[in-house]
């Protein structure tokens, strides 16, 4: 039995290493396409922002994985707050 939670730990603990990881490098490639983006600002990696440059994010505001942002019209902008 502790053999088993030996191994699901040490496979577990890798997983959650990489998780942050990306979800880190997500949240700064959006942070430099968004048109505006405030503070403390976390985006998951395997959310989807369509047209970033059209969309604003106020301060606090956490996109999780699986989440999909867009603006249909050419013109339109979408405010995050």
């Amino acid at each position: 039995m502790i053999f088993k939670k030996i191994i699901f730990s040490s496979y577990k603990a890798p997983l959650f290493l990489w998780r942050k990881l990306f979800n880190s490098f997500t949240t700064l490639i959006y942070k430099l396409c968004l048109k505006n983006c405030g503070k403390r600002v976390k985006i998951e990696f395997g959310a989807k922002i369509s047209c970033p440059w059209r969309v604003s994010v106020g301060d606090n505001v956490n996109i999780g994985r699986g989440a999909v942002i867009t603006t249909e019209m050419a013109s339109a902008e979408l405010i995050i707050e």
